[in-house]
């Protein structure tokens, strides 16, 4: 997989402001209500660093993963990353899972952190948010099923983020299309993890998503 970046200046300066909203609020839902616009405004700032030169996947994805350690709020951030013809796909939504796993693995080690659950987790996402250039035939050419937005992908993606113990199934995926509006506004859509997934059960998964889901399993 390719190297993470470390999260970009603009997620330091929300990190540091998620970070002293806790102080005085730390609760989950206040936080993602009072950081809404600030969160939806980034991810699409992340979709504007996304990086694709495959033909069949010629689009910008940005993701953002809000959750928390036992010192407080932390804000993950991803992009799509394919950086030539032929290259692996590498997803926002799983760049973002990376980078969490790193920097958190990074502040256990350095006694900055301790698990927040007896089996050892560290750290516990509560949003996953996700832009992308968008249209129903796009989620349909990737994902099978017709969709305003593109959802984390059906084949690699939302598997991974439900194996992963800091995503449970209740979690809200937010997913953003940079380029639709209806009066103005972005359109969007709310699922959580276990209702995107119950919808693509029975699904025929696209060709190359296929190649890819089979690829993953011999790595």
């Amino acid at each position: 997989m390719n190297a993470l970046l470390p999260r970009t200046h603009r997620g330091e300066d929300l990190q540091w402001a998620l970070t002293e909203f806790w102080a005085e609020h730390p609760d989950p839902n206040a936080l993602l209500e009072a950081f809404d616009p600030e969160l939806m405004d980034h991810t699409l700032f992340m979709a504007g660093h996304g990086v694709s030169h495959r033909p069949d996947f010629p689009l910008q994805v940005g993701a953002v993963i809000i959750g928390k350690t036992s010192q407080g709020p932390v804000l993950f951030e991803g992009y799509n990353y394919s950086p030539y013809r032929g290259s692996e796909k590498d997803c926002a939504e799983i760049r973002g899972l990376r980078m969490g796993d790193e920097l958190v693995a990074d502040e256990f080690q350095h006694g900055l952190i301790v698990p927040i659950s007896e089996a050892g987790v560290l750290w516990q996402a509560f949003r996953v948010m996700v832009a992308a250039s968008s249209t129903r035939h796009t989620n349909f050419g990737i994902n099978g099923l017709e969709a305003p937005t593109l959802h984390p992908c059906a084949a690699l993606c939302q598997p991974q983020l439900a194996r992963h113990p800091a995503v449970a199934d209740d979690i809200l995926v937010q997913t953003i299309a940079v380029d639709l509006h209806t009066h103005g506004v972005l359109a969007t859509e709310e699922h959580t993890l276990a209702a995107m997934r119950a919808m693509y059960r029975g699904v025929a998964i696209p060709l190359t998503s296929k190649q890819e889901l089979a690829q993953a399993a011999d790595n």
